[in-house]
């Protein structure tokens, strides 16, 4: 009688028992525990990376608006605004003497939160600076000394700061 070749079986013996190729039930739970002390470890760390990436990636679009807004005020001799809508997660850079004119329009995550100091307000919960035609930004007559945008979420916090110069700064740091 021919018996089929049984050498892909590794049976082992295992103090005086044979052992098949498998996991016991101890093993599995070891490392079913192991991988739940990483999960604890890595999710509450991925979580702030992710907060941390929804504020860098908001601030950058209000810095880049900030920027091309200054350099259409330079090129077309012109006043331009920069308004940011904290309701509706929008910044918007357009002709001040003409608003239809639109320079720049774009949005960022609204599981970010906005607060404004040193800018003035318009209706529709907009909070605006404007550059004049040489690319400076002078202060609101009833701004205070420094103009900033404070991005939030969770625990990460960006400030960007934007100077009579018309260049603006980003800090990180809780206060701004």
């Amino acid at each position: 009688m021919n018996h089929p070749d049984r050498s892909h079986f590794h049976v082992k013996p295992v103090r005086g028992r044979c052992r098949h190729g498998g996991v016991t039930v101890i093993e599995l739970i070891v490392v079913v525990a192991i991988l739940a002390v990483l999960a604890t470890v890595a999710v509450p760390s991925f979580r702030t990376q992710m907060q941390r990436s929804r504020v860098e990636q908001a601030t950058v679009q209000i810095q880049g608006t900030l920027q091309a807004a200054r350099m259409e005020a330079i090129r077309r001799n012109r006043s331009v605004s920069v308004c940011t809508n904290a309701a509706t997660a929008r910044v918007q850079a357009y002709e001040t003497s003409n608003p239809s004119v639109i320079i720049r329009d774009t949005t960022w995550s609204n599981a970010v939160t906005l607060g404004t100091a040193g800018l003035s307000s318009t209706s529709g919960g907009w909070e605006c600076a404007r550059f004049d035609s040489t690319g400076l930004a002078p202060l609101a007559a009833t701004s205070s000394s420094s103009r900033y945008w404070r991005l939030a979420a969770g625990s990460e916090v960006a400030c960007l700061y934007l100077d009579a110069g018309g260049l603006s700064r980003i800090l990180r740091q809780t206060t701004c």
